[in-house]
């Protein structure tokens, strides 16, 4: 009985400590970045609803993320997600506070080797995958969500499948210096490379890479960029 109870008091320790390393590493990454104070900081939320999936672009809220300010300062910032509905960048520090950043003063939010640009211009605005970003082309990638109301059953008015949310993808080249809105596929690819798009046919071809995937497409418009 003694060991049992001296087993739950030093599982419960471990557990405030941790939670409160946690939140030390929290905030000692936006004061260092001095990034702490262009936001605000909500109410704790739940993450979950009676909604299956997620408004959140990434797929947890786990993990280190390298962001970059406007004027150029790098900080290292932690269990971020960027919220698809409000547009905001948000950081889960516990049950009883989230902090909400002003995404205006962020370049880039940069997870592994992805890099998520911010933009505000035209028609544009938020938080954009960069596929890929030379000097004659560019190429951005934006996720919005909607929801797909389940199907109810005519009889017993209940439903067949539940309500989920549903990410859709939209891409942007700029070229020229304006963004245009196009599927992403061989047309719309060799259209942006027309004038090299023998070569580019050709190098797609013998590297076997499709016009459909970001990492190939990737690899066909730095070669491109590539060319005199």
């Amino acid at each position: 009985m003694k060991y049992n109870l001296f087993f739950v008091f030093y599982l419960f320790v471990i557990f405030t400590v941790s939670s409160q390393s946690v939140s030390d590493t929290y905030r000692t990454a936006i004061n260092d970045g001095d990034m702490s104070n262009n936001g605000i900081w909500l109410p704790g939320k739940s993450i979950n609803s009676h909604i299956e999936g997620s408004t959140y672009l990434f797929s947890n809220w786990v993990g280190s993320y390298k962001v970059i300010s406007k004027n150029g300062i790098t900080a290292s910032l932690f269990n971020l997600n960027y919220n698809l509905n409000s547009k905001k960048l948000e950081a889960f520090v516990s049950k009883d506070s989230v902090f909400q950043y002003d995404l205006g003063q962020f370049d880039y939010v940069i997870l592994q080797d992805k890099k998520f640009k911010v933009l505000n211009e035209d028609l544009l605005d938020g938080l954009f995958y960069e596929v890929f970003n030379g000097n004659r082309i560019k190429l951005f990638k934006e996720a919005t969500v909607f929801v797909e109301y389940g199907v109810l059953n005519p009889l017993t008015q209940t439903k067949m499948q539940e309500d989920k949310y549903v990410k859709m993808y939209s891409y942007y080249f700029f070229v020229n210096g304006k963004y245009e809105k196009a599927k992403l596929n061989k047309n719309s690819v060799l259209k942006y490379t027309n004038d090299k798009s023998a070569l580019v046919k050709e190098f797609a071809s013998k590297n076997k890479l499709k016009y459909d995937l970001d990492d190939d497409v990737s690899k066909i418009l730095k070669y491109y960029d590539s060319l005199d």
